[in-house]
């Protein structure tokens, strides 16, 4: 072992039994007392506060009870007065002034008493004279005042804010009593004027302050809705200044209480109960030390920290007993089970004593009675151990061949569950956890493919076999089983096993697809190659017919000569024939798949733009009745890549995006295909669908081969895959982001390697003379139309391969042109026995071929290396073809 441990050593680090379960049992009761220690400790705080609240409320209701009471006994002495003057009927100073004075000389508690009509102005004062000897007035008007508004509007007693005296400068409240006539009819407005009594705020002071005991620090402070103090039992805020420097001012009064800081920033808890007082809403404050409730609450906790304490002690000796008896009961336990192990059965067992539990005499009982049945079995338990060992050594190598087997095996029962599986069934399946017990995976198989499952039990009880392939699904991938089945009854005919064995020939059926979709495209172009080569022949007269036709309606200066409806027309065929020709071409260029590999497909420099636009107009019959296709290629951008394997992968992704939207109205279904070029001189190019998209699970798998979320018949899975092929071939990438209404499939393209614009080379001085041209062509016509388009050189027609090997024997020709596809002898194999015979003629040879419909005369095509024109061909290309010839050979003679 590593280290020089051995297996001795590492038992001896083990803690032991009896110390793991003291550890578990302090654990298990530790955290329970602690999380109960600290639950107590935040509850004795919480019912800390809530004591104070409760005293605090009660408190502030008590000085707001005694306060409103003062007040209340005021008011009846005001009203008294008011009911006397109402009996008087001189309102004259000399008459009411030794009233108002007796009243407020008796009452002793008034800071000032006056008389007034209804109009507001004083009509007698008391006092009369104030201590420092100044006299007081009357007619001084109050109609400012805010009891006398609220009076006039009620018709009610009033009381006014906490406001200065007008003549006394005493901070100070006033209580205001209507005087109504008593002789006034009914109807009649009935008040007479008011009588107002100034209550000092020193009084309600004194009463506040005598209704809550001077304890423990507590404070009283009387708030007016104006924000100004009224009382504080404190005094450290006088009367009518501003309580905005109390912490609590600002809040509202609720049953509550909240934890704040005085003027000095001393914790606080507060309370308040709201006083009404007429018009005017106070609100009544008690606060205390907030140290007075955490003191409270820290005795509490002491004690519940002292209980928790001494139950967590107790819980630790009894753990310590318990770990300490389990433990030698485990010790022995141990011992005896290394008898057990050992062979050794003469085991001695003490005896239970009383303190022991019944259940102990019993355990203790059955042990004995075990151990003398394993002396008596000893020699039956070593003789089966050695047929066991012989037995296995006999099925060992049947054992060694079943992990071998790479196909997967079920053994099922008459239920269909499954008894048994071979180690390959997990790597085949993809199910790691035991299967053993449960209904077969063939049961009911979560995707059948092209195979619908049937009744297993009802196919096996008629006792026949069942053989079928299944797509299912494996580690997120899609695979193909093929799987036999087949029942084992007993002589009845009753089901005694099922045996299902399955093999994964996802790999044979993608080579099957391959080859079959392979041999498809192989006919295909076989097809196609022969109806081109079949239009291309009557192109190429019916061309130079109608540039013969154009030409003759010119005149010398080049100018139409001929009705504009007729040069039009002439135009427009021209232009009908090179767009024929353009289909023609890209529908072969489709076909060439079959003839070279993906991996060593020639790139070339090609103009995006043409390449959509020819796809568009293969597609354009398919889709025109479909959807709308929208078109956004900037024309001069161009790639590196095969013209027919950037055509065929277009194809399979707008034949993708119109599937896509089968399930889309017409009027909303839309195709977009544009283009551009990012900083990394990538070109890429995306073609986008409104379609319901892709879902999200299964986009990452839409490129996996034989992966449809079509039907069963509608498609084969292949179409995208092959298309990711292709892309890669030519070293760019194709991905794919969806959301419903919008499916991108994007696809980057190298990009050619910008390079200098070479010079055109100065025209060589080009030989006068008439160019000696012989032309091969099966088709007297297509041979013709050659002949009037090189009207200007002299031009030797040849029907077949022999005629023209007679006639370069004979003569030597500026060039040669010969068709590719004739009867007997083919264009390859002019070129072969021209070689044999006249070399320096090979050199002056070029093909002409509307298609090649053989695969070998297309590959013997490319063999010989030589230049190779296509039909239809036109003038300029053919005077461009003489006088490369023409200046680059020598003359013939």
């Amino acid at each position: 072992m590593k280290n020089g441990r051995t297996a001795q050593d590492i038992a001896k680090r083990r803690i032991p039994f009896a110390v793991q379960l003291f550890l578990a049992l302090t654990l298990f009761e530790g955290v329970p007392l602690l999380l109960f220690g600290l639950w107590a400790s935040q509850d004795r705080t919480e019912r800390a506060e809530q004591q104070f609240d409760q005293l605090g409320l009660q408190q502030a209701t008590d000085a707001r009870d005694a306060v409103l009471s003062t007040i209340g006994l005021k008011e009846e002495v005001v009203s008294i007065v008011a009911a006397t003057v109402a009996m008087i009927d001189d309102w004259s100073g000399e008459a009411l002034q030794p009233l108002v004075n007796n009243q407020f000389e008796s009452s002793g508690s008034f800071d000032a008493l006056l008389v007034s009509d209804r109009e507001g102005t004083s009509v007698a004062f008391a006092p009369s004279v104030r201590p420092d000897g100044s006299l007081t007035s009357t007619g001084v008007s109050y109609r400012d005042r805010q009891y006398y508004k609220d009076l006039i509007r009620t018709r009610k007693t009033s009381y006014g804010p906490l406001v200065r005296g007008k003549q006394s400068r005493v901070p100070n409240i006033h209580v205001a009593v209507p005087i109504f006539s008593p002789e006034a009819d009914a109807g009649d407005d009935k008040l007479r004027g008011l009588v107002v009594a100034s209550i000092r705020t020193a009084l309600l002071h004194e009463v506040a302050v005598r209704a809550i005991p001077a304890r423990d620090g507590r404070r009283v402070v009387i708030i007016d809705n104006a924000g100004q103090v009224v009382v504080d039992s404190h005094n450290k805020i006088q009367s009518m200044e501003s309580a905005t420097q109390l912490p609590y001012s600002p809040l509202d009064c609720g049953a509550k209480g909240v934890d704040t800081a005085d003027e000095s920033g001393l914790g606080q808890r507060a309370t308040c109960a709201p006083m009404s007082l007429g018009a005017q809403n106070w609100v009544v404050w008690i606060s205390a030390p907030r140290s007075l409730i955490d003191m409270a609450a820290s005795e509490a906790k002491y004690t519940i920290f002292q209980v928790t304490l001494l139950m967590w002690l107790c819980g630790l000796a009894l753990s310590a007993a318990v770990s300490i008896q389990f433990g030698k009961w485990v010790s022995r336990f141990t011992q005896v089970a290394q008898q057990v192990g050992s062979g050794d059965f003469e085991i001695q067992v003490a005896n239970t004593s009383w303190h022991h539990p019944r259940e102990a005499e019993n355990l203790r009982d059955v042990f004995l009675q075990t151990t003398d049945r394993l002396r008596d079995n000893e020699a039956n338990v070593k003789a089966l151990v050695d047929e066991l060992t012989t037995l296995n050594k006999r099925l060992q190598p049947y054992a060694d061949a079943w992990t071998e087997v790479t196909d997967a095996i079920e053994i099922l029962d008459s239920e269909a569950k499954v008894m048994f599986v071979n180690p390959a069934f997990a790597a085949l399946t993809g199910r790691k956890s035991n299967v053993v017990g449960r209904l077969s995976p063939l049961h009911t198989p979560s995707r059948q493919g092209d195979t619908c499952v049937p009744d297993l039990l009802k196919h096996a009880q008629e006792g026949q076999p069942w053989q079928a392939c299944l797509q299912v699904e494996v580690d997120g991938r899609d695979r193909v089983h093929e799987v036999h089945l087949t029942p084992i009854l007993d002589d009845t005919g009753r089901i005694l096993r099922i045996v299902a064995i399955r093999s994964d020939v996802t790999a044979v059926r993608i080579a099957q697809a391959a080859a079959s979709h392979n041999d498809h495209l192989v006919a295909l172009g076989t097809l196609a190659t022969g109806l081109a080569h079949e239009i291309n022949n009557p192109l190429t007269y019916i061309r130079t017919s109608l540039e013969m036709v154009h030409e003759q309606h010119r005149d010398r200066a080049g100018r139409p000569n001929a009705e504009p409806q007729v040069t039009q027309s002439v135009q427009d065929a021209i232009e009908g024939v090179e767009k024929v020709t353009r289909i023609v071409q890209d529908m072969l260029s489709l076909t060439q798949t079959h003839e070279t590999d993906i991996k060593s497909t020639k790139l070339e420099t090609i103009p995006l733009g043409n390449v959509v636009q020819a796809t568009l107009d293969l597609t354009r019959a398919s889709t025109c009745d479909a959807v709308r296709v929208q078109s956004i290629v900037d024309p001069t951008l161009k790639i590196r890549a095969s013209r027919h394997e950037t055509i065929k992968l277009l194809l399979n992704l707008i034949r993708n995006a119109v599937q896509a939207l089968e399930t889309t109205p017409f009027e909303d279904s839309q195709i977009t295909i544009r283009a551009g070029q990012d900083e990394a001189h990538l070109v890429w190019l995306e073609i986008i669908d409104n379609g319901p998209g892709i879902d999200p699970t299964k986009l990452n798998r839409i490129f996996e081969p034989f992966y449809t979320s079509r039907g069963v018949g509608k498609g084969v899975g292949m179409g995208l895959s092959t298309s990711r092929s292709i892309v890669r071939s030519m070293g760019g990438t194709l991905t794919v982001s969806s959301r419903p209404g919008h499916t991108c499939f994007k696809t980057t393209f190298v990009a050619p390697a910008t390079s200098q614009p070479t010079l055109p080379s100065s025209p060589s001085d080009l030989d006068n003379r008439k160019a000696r041209i012989l032309v091969i062509d099966d088709d007297p016509r297509v041979a013709r139309s050659i002949k009037l388009m090189l009207r200007n050189h002299d031009v030797t027609l040849a029907e077949d391969g022999s005629a023209a090997l007679d006639l370069v024997r004979k003569n030597r020709y500026d060039l040669i042109i010969c068709d590719v596809m004739m009867p007997v002898m083919d264009g390859p194999a002019v070129y072969e026995n021209m070689k044999s015979t006249n070399p320096m003629a090979c050199e002056r040879l070029v093909f002409l071929t509307g298609a090649a419909t053989n695969p070998h005369t297309h590959a013997a095509l490319h063999n010989t290396g030589r230049q190779i024109l296509g039909k239809p061909t036109n003038r300029k290309q053919l005077e461009e073809l003489v006088d490369h010839f023409h200046s680059h050979l020598p003359p013939s003679a």
